[in-house]
């Protein structure tokens, strides 16, 4: 719970990105939970993403407004709630047979940000907690994106890691293992 909470904040470092992570995040427990008959998360995951998306109008780039500590923090909190109430069983003689959870693969895109600058601030001697131009959208902005194509790029990587998850519930569990750990190496390659 507390490391969503915190990926979610660490996440909210450019104009926009927090919703286009968030949101994301939101619709694909939305659809997988719809799936799996849970209507309750579906609805908070719905609610949560058409207050994300009423929200994306005014922190589109450029922004007129932001989110701040307390704005991430119970998106975060909010997201991570229903990660818990996620119920994952999956059923030995139906389709969902992936021995993880997705809720794993959902949160990949922030997880993996915050694990990557932190442990790059703490092998420079750094902080974690203070801020800085070391995240992936930084990167990418570095590279020469505009703020446009990294949300772009943030949305698109959100629903390869989805489509990932899909391929990981509707095979086997050892292909489950094989997605999870290409997809991982493929993250933390282009990222790192």
């Amino acid at each position: 719970m507390l490391l969503i909470i915190n990926s979610i904040n660490f996440i909210d470092n450019m104009d926009g990105l927090t919703v286009v992570v968030s949101g994301s995040i939101c619709l694909q427990i939305a659809i997988l939970a719809n799936y799996s008959n849970l209507y309750k998360v579906t609805d908070i995951s719905l609610l949560l993403f058409a207050s994300l998306l009423g929200f994306f109008i005014y922190n589109y780039p450029p922004a007129k407004l932001y989110f701040g500590d307390s704005g991430t923090l119970f998106v975060g909190y909010v997201l991570g709630f229903i990660s818990i109430i996620f119920d994952w069983i999956p059923k030995v003689d139906g389709v969902l047979v992936s021995p993880f959870s997705p809720i794993l693969f959902i949160f990949t895109v922030p997880i993996l940000d915050f694990l990557i600058v932190t442990s790059d601030r703490i092998s420079n001697n750094k902080s974690p907690t203070i801020g800085g131009t070391d995240h992936i959208s930084h990167r990418l902005l570095n590279l020469g994106y505009s703020e446009r194509k990294v949300l772009l790029s943030f949305l698109i990587l959100s629903f390869f890691s989805y489509v990932l998850l899909i391929g990981t519930i509707f095979f086997n569990g050892a292909l489950s293992y094989i997605f999870a750990i290409g997809y991982l190496v493929f993250f933390t390659i282009q990222f790192c």
